[in-house]
Order: structure tokens, then C-alpha cells, then sequence
């Protein structure tokens, strides 16, 4: 079968991607070859070779291929480059790239594939749910202390004295990700509303690897300046009138479209995404973990009959590699277990992403549904009909782990999970936040205060405050990034406190 997919870049050139390419795994820069640089997907890799492929303020550091923030000069304050702009790119034209990356004519295919018998995921050990504790601090009223004027004097003479005032400089500008009102608050001359009505500084880019996790570098019109906004990939978007930060990836009837970003296997993309080859050397991430009744249901164009008595969105893949990552989890009795792994097997002469549908172990169920990320679980406890294998049963919703780097896909936040409560693993899972306007290092009570979703109370935040995990090494102003152990899949964790 077919499935046609559009990429609609928010630019009339479309030269897209990270200069250079993978060489290898890696685990540090000394484990990469003289021009590159080890990236946060644990590959080797080069973005620039001259500094004309940097973003302005940058250059290139040729040993390691890399785009480096220039020092900055002493040059007086910068011109404000005008008013704050939006989390979307204005103007432009867009160009759009018409791929089939399928066998021929979705016309001749059935609206569902019947998949062969594959093996199948255990159920997980039911889990009470997270608990959303408020941070808060217990402030003490104002106090009216009586100031000691002294003794009244009749003064007879009276000098006029003109003070003339201290001259401080310029006004400091604030760094990436700090708050903001006016673009003249920043030193980048750039100040970002997001659409939940955050404020903070952004900074220009050439590529998204310049941004920090969990923002993207916009595909700007010719003579826009490219700026890093926040990953909008999986919010819905219109494939003849797209308005993502980097593509608008849809089906060949146009039916589905989600908001994407390059990828290079699963694992890089948001919890319940595959990577997918879209053609002209360009891999992007596609939503998989999603019910279906036809094809057209899916931004794939592919609704497969699992067998299981439930329909499920699939993608085309080269390997296992390129379907969603399945969470590690703690069995109850302090042993570790992997769900069991997607699986990239020939349906119909093309090698699809194809979840295990039966019982793996006596007794351990089978996941009976489709239900996607923050979906119900179903009636009934004993039943997971959760797509992604994970129920937190005390919010009754199905849940999906991540990574800080790969994220969540949009409206839902990556963020510690202790379904078991205090002293039990922590996981690192997406979870559906309402997140508030607070940026940088600004005060907070509770996680909604933050645009981040994470705020941290005492003994880390003192006085609470928002924060971000920091793997990018990235903190605003005010804020340190600090090791902060691992979760329970072994992914290590970072934060920025004060």
C-alpha cells in the first residue's frame, strides 16, 4: 500500500537537517573523530565547517564541527529589534514536499492490514497514581516596624542642592530562557510569547542542536532570523496551511496531520512516535500509539488489524529500532522488566511497526485495547487496554515513559512519576499538565505555576522554584544545573537549582 506523506516546511528553501551525519555511537567528544561532536543522541556528528553555517553572534569550531555562542563585546546596548514575537514564524512562503514513501496506490489497499500472530506484551502490575504534591512555604504577614526619627529640627536655612544622577551603564540583558516583558530585556533583542502566554529570551539558531531540549530551531522564510520555540511536535496542524516550527507532516488524504521534527530512530522521538523515512534524506517523527478504524485515521496512512480485536496506527520501519521505545518497570518485588519491544515485520511486502499483542507470561494478561497516551484504561482494573502497556490506575489513564531529550509530544510534559508514592522507583514518564506563565528562576507554589510543569520545593528548591531538567547543560540566569541521580530505566538526571 501507499502512504504519501507531505512535509510543509515553514520556508521557501527547505534545506533542512543538521549539517553532517552520524558516524558512530558515542558517549563523550573524545569518542568522535576530529571535526565532530558527540550530540545528546549518543551519536557523532558535525553542524557546521565554517562559520558561515552558524547563526549570528556564532562560529564554528572546526575541531569539533560545532556552533559555539560567540564571547560578547563590550558594545553598549543592542538595538531593540521591535516587539515580542509569537511562538510561530510570521510570513513566508511555504514550500511543500510530496513524498511516497510506500509501495503503490493506496486505492488498490484494504483500509486495514491484517497482521500474522506476533508475541505479546505483559501486563503491568497495577500502580496507584502519581501523586501531584504542592510545594508551598508558609510566609509570615508584613510587620510595620516603628522607624526612631530622633529629634525635629526648625532648620532657618535652607540650601538648594542639585544632585546630579549616577551614570550605571546600560541595563543588563537577560540570557536564553530567562523571563522577559519587551524584546529590550534580552540580549538576543528577542522576547517569545508562547501560545500558553509564557514570556522568556530566546536566541537566534541555525540548527536545533543551538536550542536547548525540548525546543526546536524554526524553519524561517528567506531573511527571517531563525529562533529557537518550543517543540510543537504532535500538535494537530493543517498540511495546505501548516504552522509548525519545523514540518507538518500528514497522509496521503490529508486526513491526519501532526506538527513534527527529524529524527534519527524512535528513541529520539517523543513517547509513542516512530521515526519514519519522509523521503529526500529527511527521517521524521510520526504518532504511532493511536486507535484507528481506517487508514485514513492514521498521519501514517496505516491502520493495522492486530488481531487482538483492536485497530492501531502503524509506520513503516527499517528495524525494531524505528518504532516507539516500551517503558522498564519494576515487577513489585524490586526486579526490573522491559515491556516487550515493538517489532519491525513484512505486512503485505512492507516491513511495519507491529506492537506484541498476546500473552507473553500464564497469568499476565493481555493488553486488550488501543487507548493512547493519557487515555482511559478501561472499566475495569484488571483490563489494560492501554496502547502503551502502562496504566497509572489511580488517575485511571494510560501513560507512556520518556526521556528529557526525546520529550513528550505536545500537551503533555516529561516528569517524575512515583506511582507507589514515597520510596519507590522513580520514572520518568508524560504525564497531561496544565503549566502556567512562570519562566526562568521565578517563584512557584506548585507545578502549574511553571511553563516547565516542574517546580521544585524544599530541600533542592529553597525557596521553591521553577526549574528544568538540564541534560542540554542549560539553566537560566539564577540557576545551576546539578547531577540528581537516574531514573529507574538507568536515564540519567540533571537539574537546575539555585
Amino acid at each position: 500500500m501507499s502512504a504519501a506523506l507531505w512535509v510543509v516546511a515553514l520556508a521557501a528553501w527547505v534545506a533542512v537537517g543538521e549539517a553532517g551525519c552520524a558516524v558512530g555511537q558515542c558517549a563523550a567528544d573524545v569518542d568522535c573523530n576530529p571535526g565532530t561532536f558527540c550530540s545528546a543522541e549518543r551519536q557523532c556528528r558535525a553542524e557546521c565547517a565554517t562559520d558561515d553555517e552558524c547563526a549570528p553572534g556564532w562560529s564554528c569550531n572546526a575541531d569539533r564541527g560545532r556552533c559555539v555562542e560567540n564571547e560578547p563585546e563590550d558594545a553598549g546596548p543592542k538595538e531593540d529589534t521591535g516587539a515580542a514575537i509569537d511562538d510561530r514564524v510570521d510570513g513566508g512562503s511555504t514550500a511543500e514536499v510530496s513524498v511516497d514513501v510506500g509501495p503503490p496506490d493506496t486505492a488498490a489497499a484494504p483500509d486495514v492490514l491484517d497482521v500474522p500472530d506476533v508475541p505479546a506484551v505483559m501486563d503491568v502490575p497495577d500502580v496507584p497514581a502519581v501523586m501531584d504534591v504542592p510545594v508551598a512555604r508558609d510566609t509570615p504577614d508584613v510587620v510595620d516596624v516603628p522607624v526612631d526619627r530622633g529629634v525635629v529640627v526648625d532648620v532657618v536655612d535652607v540650601v538648594d542642592v542639585v544632585i546630579s544622577p549616577v551614570d550605571t551603564g546600560p541595563p543588563v540583558r537577560r540570557a536564553y530562557l530567562d523571563p522577559c516583558a519587551i524584546d529590550a530585556d534580552c540580549a538576543s533583542g528577542a522576547c517569545l510569547t508562547t501560545s500558553g502566554g509564557a514570556r522568556y529570551c530566546t536566541r537566534p539558531c541555525a540548527v536545533t542542536s543551538q536550542c536547548g531540549d525540548g525546543y526546536l530551531c524554526t524553519l524561517a522564510p528567506a531573511g527571517v532570523t531563525s529562533r529557537c520555540v518550543p517543540d510543537d511536535t504532535g500538535l494537530s496542524c493543517t498540511a495546505t496551511a501548516p504552522n509548525c516550527a519545523r514540518y507538518c507532516l500528514s497522509n496521503a488524504a490529508r486526513s491526519a496531520a501532526h506538527c513534527t521534527r527529524e529524527c534519527d530512530t524512535g528513541a529520539s522521538c517523543p513517547a509513542g512516535f516512530a521515526c519514519e523515512d519522509a523521503g529526500v534524506g529527511l527521517r521524521v517523527c510520526v504518532n504511532v500509539e493511536r486507535p484507528c478504524t481506517t487508514n485514513h485515521d492514521c498521519t501514517s496512512g496505516l491502520c493495522l488489524d492486530g488481531g487482538g480485536g483492536y485497530l492501531v496506527c502503524s509506520s513503516p520501519c527499517r528495524s525494531a529500532a524505528d518504532c516507539p521505545r516500551r517503558m522498564t518497570l519494576d515487577d513489585g518485588r524490586g526486579r526490573a522488566f522491559t515491556l516487550p519491544p515493538y517489532q519491525c515485520i513484512a505486512v503485505m511486502g512492507q516491513s511495519l511497526c507491529v506492537p506484541p499483542l498476546s500473552t507473553i507470561t500464564p497469568g499476565s494478561g493481555v493488553i486488550l485495547g488501543n487507548a493512547p497516551l493519557g487515555g482511559s484504561c478501561g472499566a475495569n482494573p484488571s483490563s489494560n487496554l492501554c496502547y502503551s502497556g502502562v496504566c497509572d490506575t489511580g488517575t485511571n489513564t494510560c501513560v507512556q515513559g520518556c526521556t528529557p531529550t526525546a520529550g513528550c509530544p505536545s500537551g503533555f510534559a516529561c516528569l517524575p512519576w512515583q506511582p507507589n508514592g514515597t520510596g519507590t522507583p522513580v520514572y520518568l514518564a508524560c504525564l497531561r499538565v496544565v503549566t502556567g506563565t512562570s519562566t526562568g528562576a521565578s517563584a512557584c507554589a506548585r507545578a502549574a505555576d511553571c511553563a516547565s510543569g516542574l517546580c521544585l520545593g524544599p530541600p533542592v528548591g529553597s525557596p521553591p522554584h521553577c526549574s528544568r531538567y538540564c541534560a542540554d547543560r542549560i539553566c537560566p540566569t539564577g540557576l545551576r544545573c546539578v547531577p540528581d541521580g537516574t531514573a529507574y530505566d538507568g536515564t540519567p538526571l540533571s537539574l537546575c537549582v539555585r
